[in-house]
C-alpha cells in the first residue's frame, strides 16, 4: 500500500461502490494536483479531472506533468514524454460561441482530434477537461478512425494506405505541390 500525501492510502480512496463519493480535504497550494498526480500513478486506470474552465484544466494538465516526472510540459505536446511515466490529455474547450460566425483555432481543433484518437486505446493516465466541453457532443469513434491520422514532419505518407484505412467513409484530396 502506498501512502498518499493525503491522510489515506490509494485502496481508501477509491469508491466501493456505484454512487459513492469521496472528498479531499485541507489541500493548499498545489497539494491538489499532486494528490491526483500520485493517486493516477498507483492506478492502472484513466483519471478524469473535471475543471470550472479552460484556465484551470491548463493548470491540471501541466501541474499533473510537472509532478508525473513529465519533461516539457507544454500543451502541444499531449502525452508523456520518455522521461515521464504518466500520459497527461487535455481536451481544451472550443473558445468560441455558439453564434461566432469563425472557427476554432486550428491549434485547438487538433489538440481536441489528437487527445480524442490517444483516448480510444488509453487504460492509464489523467484527462484534464472543463465542464462545459465535457457537456458537449463529440464526433462518434467510428468517425475519428476514419478521418484523422498522426503525420510527422520528414514523414513519407502513402496515399493508397490512408485510403484503404478510411473505408471509402471520407473522401482523401491530394494536391501535389513543388517547393
Amino acid at each position: 500500500m502506498r501512502q498518499l500525501i493525503v491522510n489515506s492510502t490509494t485502496e481508501e480512496l477509491i469508491p466501493t461502490k456505484d454512487g459513492d463519493s469521496l472528498g479531499w480535504n485541507g489541500l493548499s497550494g498545489s497539494a491538489d494536483i499532486l494528490a491526483v498526480a500520485e493517486f493516477a500513478q498507483a492506478q492502472d486506470n484513466l483519471i478524469v479531472v473535471v475543471t470550472a474552465d479552460s484556465s484551470a484544466t491548463e493548470r491540471w494538465s501541466n501541474g499533473i506533468n510537472f509532478f508525473a516526472g513529465n519533461s516539457a510540459s507544454n500543451s502541444a505536446s499531449n502525452s508523456a514524454t520518455a522521461a515521464g511515466n504518466l500520459d497527461v490529455l487535455r481536451f481544451p474547450d472550443w473558445e468560441t460561441l455558439p453564434y461566432d460566425v469563425f472557427s476554432p483555432h486550428q491549434d485547438i481543433i487538433s489538440e481536441r482530434l489528437s487527445s480524442l484518437s490517444q483516448l480510444q486505446g488509453k487504460a492509464k493516465g489523467v484527462l484534464s477537461v472543463p465542464i462545459s466541453t465535457l457537456l458537449q457532443k463529440v464526433a462518434p469513434t467510428s468517425y475519428l478512425g476514419g478521418a484523422c491520422f498522426n503525420l510527422a514532419c520528414g514523414q513519407t505518407f502513402d496515399v493508397a494506405e490512408q485510403r484503404d484505412c478510411q473505408d471509402g467513409s471520407i473522401e482523401l484530396v491530394v494536391t501535389r505541390w513543388d517547393s
